[in-house]
């Protein structure tokens, strides 16, 4: 399964500034932010984006990244695929519905940056490590990044018809500079 999640939606991104930041309390549209998954089988959008993304170029020792995304906001272009992957069987999201990531550290290796951090999906909270890219697009800087993940690890495990979406879930982000809430 592939999960798309705009880093840029969840990540950072800044030009020719040294620093930026935001907080947002909701991210309400696409064109702001985007958080995108695939799988063999499935792929679609959350929607549901909050929190703080707080970064300076020049001092990443300072980064602050704390997001959430409502799993109830899922969208895979098909209404019973959308409550299946609600469901308990799935990613729970009566039980669990937040998506959460924490960041520990941001650091720039050679010429890639990377954010360390906490993923929580269902129960199960992993360290993960997400390259980046600051990025420009119409004149608004954005983070964006990719990450893989194996969906059976976070005990997204599916119905029996499982095995035709696929383990792996591919997630892309790109999340806004300087956002502004509506």
């Amino acid at each position: 399964m592939k999960i798309n999640i705009p880093i840029a939606s969840l990540m950072m991104t800044a030009i020719s500034i040294s620093s930026y930041s935001y907080y947002s309390e909701s991210y309400t549209s696409t064109d702001q932010y985007s958080i995108q998954f695939s799988t063999k089988k499935a792929d679609g959008n959350l929607y549901g984006l909050k929190g703080i993304v707080s970064v300076d170029k020049s001092n990443l020792i300072d980064a602050k990244i704390s997001v959430v995304a409502d799993v109830n906001t899922i969208k895979t272009g098909n209404d019973r695929k959308d409550k299946h992957a609600k469901g308990k069987k799935w990613f729970d999201a009566e039980t669990y519905p937040n998506i959460k990531f924490e960041a520990l550290r941001v650091e720039k290796i050679n010429e890639q940056h990377q954010v360390t951090g906490k993923l929580t999906i269902k129960d199960v909270t992993k360290e993960v490590i997400i390259p980046f890219n600051f990025t420009n697009k119409d004149n608004q800087e954005y983070l964006e990044g990719t990450l893989s993940l194996n969906r059976e690890e976070y005990n997204i495990n599916g119905n029996f018809f499982g095995f035709a979406v696929g383990k792996d879930i591919e997630v892309n982000l790109s999340i806004p500079n300087q956002f502004k809430s509506s």
